[in-house]
């Protein structure tokens, strides 16, 4: 019988080390909280800044400086989860995806798990389906098109994301055709949406939703990280 999770912690969009200053510590009080019997990265678990396909910020950082800095984080991330399923992503992929571009063998790129120095129990996914305890499906991929519940229906399966950073939402509905609840959610992000990288977003319309999300007895829930006027977190869980 496949196994069914009743506890399902979902990490956003992080783009390491550009990461907000408190959200491994928010991560820390939901895993305490959930007791969480999956986790998942949606992907850009780091961001890339110095070697994406974008005109870099005066004051970056060098590619190896930036590199070894979002290690550093990354690692912190792995002793908070020591076991987790992540997505391909734009970000965390820009290394496969530069080396399609110069046209490098496969064979020449380290994969995730070694260029990243992960955990043998993290593991990277274009995309990852799991059993709730409903025993329905829930697929969860780096990003679609920005209305989650939409690609749910197009899917005819519940389904998580990220990459939209401004959406931290969820929505469930009966759908009669399929003779199920069906939903979907988007899991805002973790960023400090001051950071040099995130400069391209100052005239969105839509600002960075800071939070994560859980999937609890089949059912999402959207976890915001409420912030203080100074821009931290109030130390306080709202879902």
């Amino acid at each position: 019988m496949a196994k069914t999770y009743k506890s399902i912690l979902i990490i956003s969009d992080l783009h390491l080390p550009f990461q907000h200053k408190d959200i491994f510590d928010f991560y820390k009080k939901l895993k305490r909280e959930v007791n969480p019997d999956l986790v998942i990265c949606i992907g850009d678990e780091i961001d890339g800044h110095a070697w994406s396909y974008h005109e870099e910020d005066q004051s970056a950082y060098g590619p190896d400086q930036e590199f070894e800095l979002a290690l550093t984080e990354i690692k912190k991330l792995y002793k908070i989860f020591p076991a987790a399923h992540c997505m391909h992503s734009n970000h965390g992929s820009l290394h496969e995806r530069k080396a399609k571009t110069a046209k490098i063998p496969s064979a020449f790129i380290k994969s995730y798990k070694e260029a990243f120095e992960a955990p043998p129990d993290w593991h990277w996914h274009q995309e990852f389906k799991a059993l709730m305890s409903n025993q329905e499906q829930v697929l969860f991929h780096h990003g679609m098109g920005a209305n989650a519940f939409t690609n749910a229906m197009d899917l005819g399966v519940s389904m998580v994301q990220g990459h939209h950073h401004g959406r931290l939402e969820a929505v469930q509905k009966f759908c009669p055709f399929m003779g199920k609840n069906i939903f979907g959610m988007t899991v805002g992000c973790g960023i400090d949406s001051k950071a040099y990288a995130f400069k391209y977003g100052v005239n969105f319309s839509r600002r960075p939703k800071i939070g994560a999300g859980l999937i609890i007895n089949s059912a999402p829930i959207p976890v915001p990280l409420i912030l203080n006027k100074h821009g931290r977190w109030i130390n306080k869980l709202q879902r």
